[in-house]
């Protein structure tokens, strides 16, 4: 297909699209690798955020709490992440990415860098860059943690 074929596309249109395209791609290669596209926003968010509360983390991957509680059992089950009580509040959660854990969450990011180099392929460094940039700025304003509202899965 040529440029032509989408000339006549709104942003919103294109945005949808390659997501689409994207989603169903991450998903069938980290369903390779062993683990869904949620459980791998879980784990990937542990890795960057250390130990958080189950509540946070429910806000922050924008998940609703009944949703969540059923990803965070089957990693728990499969010994990705430990859930112990948050000592700062014993009526908490915190939870915690295992050592297996992370080795799932390096294969599966293996998985994911090799998606995004094919999807980005037709781009040059310096678009990457710029492309990356402009989606970060558009995430936050869209997908803030304050306004759940704003940003649905």
């Amino acid at each position: 297909m040529s440029s032509e074929t989408y000339a006549g596309a709104g942003t919103s249109q294109l945005v949808c699209r390659l997501a689409r395209a994207t989603g169903a791609r991450m998903r069938r290669d980290l369903e390779g690798a062993g683990i869904s596209r949620r459980e791998y926003a879980v784990l990937d968010r542990l890795a960057h955020s250390g130990p958080v509360p189950q509540q946070q983390l429910g806000q922050e991957l924008h998940v609703h709490s009944s949703n969540l509680v059923a990803v965070l059992d089957e990693l728990e089950d499969r010994g990705l992440i430990h859930r112990p009580r948050d000592p700062d509040d014993r009526r908490r959660y915190r939870l915690e990415l295992s050592d297996e854990g992370q080795a799932a969450l390096n294969s599966a990011r293996s998985a994911a860098a090799e998606i995004e180099r094919e999807l980005l392929e037709p781009l040059s460094a310096a678009e990457r860059r710029k492309l990356k940039s402009l989606l970060e700025r558009v995430t936050v304003a869209c997908c803030s943690p304050d306004d759940l509202r704003r940003c649905r899965r």
